[in-house]
């Protein structure tokens, strides 16, 4: 028996010992092993392309679909955005993604768009680019639907039911735009 351990002893000695030497030729070394850029690293990345640009990035999601990952990157602009818009910056993250190695080695779908009707307003730009919409805001258990009127720093002015209603930003929990079929001029 002891002749059998020190042998198999040895002979994990010499395999391991060439594995250090070259570890790239005798470790192989998985996809999933190669992790991808978290979303705040993701954040960073793409902000400056998108800002430089001329657009805000809203949000950048990823989402898992199996073995695959969906990376959908919001963005939007003042005057809106358009589909040749979309496309031309979408084609630029897109190189930064690869050359960076920001997805690691995972199989991905970039979806670029933009934030949709039903995203919340959270910043001040939000509130300027709705001016005269309709919007329903939630502060507290109380919920309020008003035209907007007017947007300061710190507080918007509603009309609601003819009657010019003001709010503190910081009182609203969520406030969402409501879609209006036969809006009234």
């Amino acid at each position: 028996y002891i002749g059998t351990s020190d042998f198999l002893i040895s002979l994990f000695s010499d395999t391991l010992y060439t594995q250090l030497q070259d570890p790239i030729e005798n470790w192989e070394l998985h996809a999933s092993e190669i992790p991808m850029a978290s979303r705040e690293d993701l954040f960073g990345q793409i902000e400056p392309i998108v800002n430089k640009s001329g657009y805000f990035l809203e949000d950048v999601i990823i989402k898992s679909a199996g073995k695959n990952s969906i990376v959908q990157i919001l963005l939007d602009k003042d005057s809106g955005i358009n589909l040749d818009e979309v496309a031309e910056v979408s084609n630029k993250i897109s190189i930064i993604l690869d050359e960076k190695n920001l997805m690691g080695n995972k199989s991905y779908t970039l979806d670029v768009g933009s934030p949709g009707i039903d995203r919340p307003l959270t910043q001040i730009r939000h509130w300027h680019k709705n001016m005269g919409r309709l919007v329903k805001i939630n502060f507290g258990s109380n919920e309020k639907i008003g035209r907007i009127e007017k947007v300061e720093e710190n507080e918007i002015t509603l009309n609601i039911k003819g009657k010019s209603q003001v709010f503190n930003l910081s009182q609203i929990d969520k406030a969402i735009i409501q879609i209006e079929f036969n809006q009234k001029s």
